[in-house]
């Protein structure tokens, strides 16, 4: 649970430790900027009302007020971190992309001070912001180009990293959080997995798109799929994975199966897949099989 309540915040992604922060004023090199009595007035009194009002969730009014901030501090980090998120939440989305390009910007020239935050995690944010915006194209630039990052070996955490968040959004109510894997992951082969999330925010149950090497096997025996085909099925984990529903099955091209992780993944189409997601959660296609056990 802790470490699935970890991977929701991080693809929330607001800088919470900002909201009690000071700005400092500093220029790209991280040298001390002298900013006039007027200019500190302005950074001051824009901080502390745009993150009260992110606090509140009145995300129009945060970016208001973080882009009087960022009018005198064009590149104060944690300002555009949260000002991109904020924006995002509101639906502004081209303002969101823009505070995400600024930052990547800033971290290729020279990291931030917070590990946490890097010109991966601010690329994610792109994908997803691209996604949101129906702009596959610009989704699908941004996910080659964080694959080649990875592959690229240079960000020690991206390289162990085996998902990324790629989208969040709501379906009745419920907060949804949806992971790419950047290869086929563990004994049950994973590809996307669906984090559905309770009121307070901590995970209820988990839906993921899974291709098993063991059900491909049986597959091919039985003559379902060919030898260029790959058999994916749609799996709703639930009761700390004590309860397992199968709900769809799906077939997918792929000559060869990569064990690259760097590699192109083989699975249907992204939306595909979401569009029967967003079903399982309404209750609108009820589970072909399932199982429980004792433990997760």
């Amino acid at each position: 649970m802790v470490n699935a309540l970890n991977r929701i915040l991080l693809c929330v992604g607001v800088v919470l430790l900002s909201l009690c922060s000071p700005v400092l004023a500093q220029d790209s090199a991280g040298t001390p900027l002298a900013l006039t009595a007027a200019q500190e007035t302005v950074v001051e009194n824009a901080f502390k009302a745009g993150n009260q009002a992110l606090g509140r969730k009145q995300y129009a009014r945060a970016v208001i007020e973080y882009k009087k901030l960022l009018a005198v501090l064009p590149e104060e980090t944690s300002t555009l971190w949260n000002c991109g998120m904020a924006s995002f939440f509101d639906g502004d989305y081209a303002t969101s992309v823009q505070c995400w390009k600024r930052l990547r910007t800033i971290f290729a020239r020279k990291p931030g001070d917070d590990p946490s935050f890097t010109v991966a995690k601010v690329s994610a944010k792109l994908i997803q912001t691209y996604q949101a915006m129906g702009d596959k194209p610009g989704r699908d630039k941004e996910r080659a180009a964080l694959v080649k990052l990875r592959s690229g070996k240079t960000d020690a955490a991206l390289t162990k990293q085996s998902s990324f968040c790629c989208d969040q959004f709501i379906v009745d109510g419920k907060s949804v959080f949806a992971y790419d894997y950047f290869a086929l992951t563990g004994k049950l082969g994973i590809r996307y997995d669906f984090i559905v999330t309770k009121p307070d925010g901590t995970q209820d149950y988990h839906i993921a798109l899974e291709c098993n090497p063991t059900t491909n096997s049986i597959g091919r025996e039985l003559g379902d799929i060919n030898a260029n085909e790959r058999l994916f099925s749609i799996d709703g984990f639930y009761d700390s994975g004590r309860k397992h529903r199968t709900f769809a099955f799906l077939k997918a091209s792929a000559p060869k199966l990569p064990t690259d992780p760097t590699a192109a993944n083989p699975a249907p189409p992204y939306e595909t897949v979401k569009e029967i997601i967003v079903m399982v959660i309404q209750g609108k296609i009820e589970s072909t099989s399932g199982s429980a056990s004792a433990k997760p």
